[in-house]
């Protein structure tokens, strides 16, 4: 696959990301924009391959603390979907409709209840345990990152789950459905910008206009169940009516989408030709094998010395036919990605002996 052109190369990497985090943390004293909310409502993402060990001491800080930065994460996209839901209702609403100045005094109490539980889950959120992480993470994520094959097939996992959830919300066409599809393009997002330079940036502005479709439909679904919710606002016929207008604008919406992946020109499958296919794609499932590995074994460096000489002795009885006429190309990719696992997990085993020794 081609690398794109990088405009800002120092704007990219975990480390990178996750210090825009407290940048932006610091900032919410005095601001509680959505956008700058959202910002830090979802920073630094991080994949599970770049994460520490199970049983490492990083590892058990991180799950120490995951609730309290879950915490904040949760409370910063609440506040976000009130002042957002607000602005809707100002956007679609009358000033002189008693319904309108209704909803707008329910939701300006909202923002200010939920403007206090994100204050106090940002008093809360451990910069120092973050600052940590960042040091402790950075060498994991570039490692993975060097590889472009790893990169590719990561990215390719991705894509495969953007395509099943489409998948499904057509056959659905339920707003839950359609949110899901929502939140794995904002991972194909994420991923795109962990591994710069070897991910997808033409990918960019088909994804926010994707993004932006299937964001609005979110927020006109949740302020249609507010309505439902909040049945002592406003009488029927005021309801009728905004049920009318919240649906006609989710309509306009949901068939842009639609339009927008619909046959062989969705960007789906524009996206998909950009990865390898045929050896190349074994070739990127390997590499994706041996990042996994190499966070997993105690000596990985021996055991990829190992694959290669089993790699050898595998060539070399074929050259001299001690190898039968049916043996393919599928059993030495057997064999590379076996000898690549031989110690995945060793260091748990270990680890156990010494607890069953010491009693």
């Amino acid at each position: 696959m081609a690398q794109p052109a990088v405009n800002n190369p120092e704007k990219t990497g975990l480390a990178y990301w996750m210090d825009r985090a407290l940048e932006q943390h610091s900032k919410l004293n005095g601001n509680w924009s959505p956008k700058l909310s959202m910002t830090c409502a979802s920073p630094a993402p991080m994949h599970p391959d770049c994460r520490p060990n199970e049983e490492s001491g990083p590892c058990r800080r991180l799950e120490a603390h995951a609730k309290g930065r879950r915490r904040l994460f949760r409370q910063l996209g609440t506040l976000r979907d009130t002042q957002v839901l607000a602005e809707w209702v100002q956007k679609l609403g009358s000033p002189d409709e008693v319904s309108t100045a209704a909803l707008i005094e329910k939701l300006k109490a909202k923002y200010g209840q939920d403007r206090v539980a994100a204050q106090s889950a940002a008093r809360e959120f451990d910069k120092k345990q973050w600052r940590l992480w960042s040091r402790e993470l950075a060498s994991r994520f570039r490692h993975v990152a060097a590889d472009k094959s790893a990169c590719e097939a990561l990215t390719l996992e991705i894509w495969e789950t953007v395509r099943d959830s489409h998948r499904h919300a057509q056959k659905n066409r339920s707003g839950v459905a359609y949110h899901r599809v929502r939140v794995e393009l904002k991972k194909i997002s994420i991923r795109r910008r962990e591994f710069s330079p070897f991910d997808v940036f033409e990918w960019a502005p088909e994804l926010k206009f994707l993004q932006d479709l299937l964001g609005e439909i979110h927020d006109l679904d949740v302020l249609s169940q507010l309505i439902k919710k909040e049945k002592n606002l406003f009488d029927e016929a005021a309801r009728g009516s905004w049920t009318t207008k919240l649906q006609s604008e989710r309509n306009s919406r949901l068939e842009q989408y639609r339009a927008k992946m619909a046959g062989k020109a969705s960007p789906l499958w524009t996206w998909r030709a950009g990865f390898p296919g045929g050896g190349g794609l074994r070739s990127a499932g390997l590499a994706r094998l041996a990042e996994w590995a190499y966070f997993v074994t105690p000596s990985f460096p021996r055991a990829r010395r190992i694959a290669r000489f089993a790699l050898q002795l595998h060539d070399g009885f074929a050259n001299c036919g001690l190898i039968g006429s049916d043996s393919n190309i599928e059993e030495r990719f057997i064999l590379h990605a076996a000898a690549l696992l031989q110690e995945v997990g060793r260091f748990k085993e270990k680890r156990l002996t010494i607890k069953n020794l010491t009693g």
